[in-house]
C-alpha cells in the first residue's frame, strides 16, 4: 500500500477585489474554499505576494470574514445591535439570489476556521453558536431554529 497523500486545496485571492464574488467563483470552479477536501494542506496566495503559510491562511479568513459575509449589502449576516453580534439575515432568501451558496460558503469558513484551529474576527451572535454546537440536532430542527424573523428574546430590546 502506497501512503495516501493529502489533498491539497490553493487558492490565489486578489486583496482588492470583491471577496464574495471571488468566493462564488471558487465554488464554481471547485477550489480553494469550495475544494472538495479541504481538511488536508490549505494554501493561500495573494495576488502580486510573495508571502505564503499559515499566517497568510489565517489572514485570508479574517479577510473573508470581515469583508464577504459581514457587510449588510450582502444580505447573509445581520446585526440587530449596531454590530456586536450577527445572525442570519431573515430577509436573505428573497434578497440575494446566492443566498444557499453563501451560507455553504460560509460554514466552509468556520469549519475550516476550527480545523486549523484558527479565531475568526466574525462575532456570531451566541444563539447561533449554540445552534452550530448543539449534538443530535436534525436537519430540521435546525433549519426551524435558523429561520429567524426576529432577533431572540434577549436582544429585542437592545438599542431600542
Amino acid at each position: 500500500d502506497e501512503p495516501v497523500e493529502p489533498q491539497l486545496a490553493f487558492v490565489e485571492c486578489d486583496r482588492d477585489a470583491d471577496q464574495l464574488q471571488q468566493l462564488r467563483r471558487q465554488r464554481i470552479e471547485k477550489v480553494g474554499l469550495a475544494a472538495p477536501d479541504i481538511t488536508g494542506e490549505f494554501e493561500v496566495r495573494f495576488r502580486d505576494e510573495s508571502s505564503v503559510g499559515s499566517a497568510v491562511v489565517r489572514e485570508l479568513m479574517d479577510v473573508l470574514a470581515k469583508q464577504a459575509f459581514l457587510p449588510p449589502a450582502h444580505r447573509l449576516l445581520i446585526s440587530y445591535d449596531h454590530g456586536v453580534n450577527f445572525l442570519p439575515d431573515p430577509a436573505a432568501a428573497f434578497l440575494n439570489p446566492c443566498w444557499q451558496g453563501d451560507f455553504d460558503l460560509l460554514g466552509r469558513l468556520l469549519g475550516l476556521a476550527l480545523w486549523h484551529q484558527v479565531t475568526l474576527d466574525l462575532p456570531l451572535h451566541p444563539y447561533v453558536c449554540e445552534l452550530l454546537l448543539e449534538a443530535g440536532a436534525s436537519d430540521a430542527e435546525a433549519e426551524t431554529a435558523m429561520d429567524v424573523d426576529d432577533p431572540p428574546a434577549q436582544d429585542a430590546g437592545r438599542d431600542a
